[in-house]
């Protein structure tokens, strides 16, 4: 079984401060999200982007998710998160590489309690008659921009949400935190993925690609995140409940 092998100094130095609330729940609100997969370049090298304590899958799978919530307690706001495929221990989970938001009060929140210490920017998800676009946009440069065309209706049973991996400087040293929102899925939608551009050192996988197009999926949904219940020590594969 294969282990990750990313230097844990160069995490740390972009993992953000949490200080965790093992009682802290929020109400993110009805959530429009569009998800891009792909299988990502670089073969046995991609060891090199996922925490020791966790097993790359093969090949890693990039996911791009991007999310357009409104009414919930931290009020509207967009996030966008690239997250890599791997098991802990025999689940399987989502290691967060890096994450967009643009409201400063939902960012704040975000950071300071579940990990995902994001970049301010813009995201932006807009259907259309034909398709459905998806952009990034940080410092008024484009760092990510794709469509889902033809998108057609399909049961709201056919995905499956996988739990975040955060990494994160809590009181106990660099930590992974166990993220999973609750979907409340309301409509889902399947179609062709086409991706348009991305900076991949941006999302910090330099010299990699995404490679081939695995599907590409949007919907409407009423999203919670429950309260941290799990975290990891990232040099080791056993995790700990509050």
């Amino acid at each position: 079984m294969l282990y990750g092998r990313a230097d844990l100094k160069a995490i740390t130095a972009y993992a953000p401060e949490v200080g965790i609330d093992r009682s802290l729940e929020l109400d993110i609100g009805k959530v429009e999200w569009l998800q891009f997969t792909y299988e990502l370049s670089g073969g046995g090298t991609n060891v090199d982007l996922i925490p020791p304590g966790l097993h790359p899958t093969t090949p890693v799978v990039a996911t791009l998710q991007l999310w357009r919530a409104r009414g919930g307690t931290l009020g509207d706001f967009g996030l966008a998160q690239l997250r890599l495929s791997c098991r802990a221990g025999m689940r399987i989970r989502a290691y967060l590489l890096q994450s967009v938001i643009d409201g400063g009060d939902a960012a704040k929140k975000l950071t300071t309690h579940f990990g995902y210490g994001p970049q301010l920017g813009r995201v932006i998800v807009r259907s259309r008659a034909d398709c459905m676009e998806g952009k990034v946009e940080v410092d008024g440069r484009s760092v990510f921009e794709a469509i889902l065309r033809a998108p057609s209706t399909v049961d709201v049973s056919a995905i499956q949400h996988i739990a975040n991996l955060n990494p994160a400087r809590t009181a106990e040293g660099l930590t992974l935190l166990q993220v999973d929102p609750d979907f409340d899925q309301t409509s889902l939608k399947r179609g062709e993925q086409k991706l348009l551009q991305i900076d991949t050192a941006f999302w910090r996988m330099p010299s990699r690609s995404l490679k081939y197009p695995i599907i590409g999926v949007a919907g409407e949904a009423n999203v919670r995140i429950p309260a941290i219940a799990y975290t990891q020590n990232p040099e080791r594969e056993k995790t700990s409940a509050g």
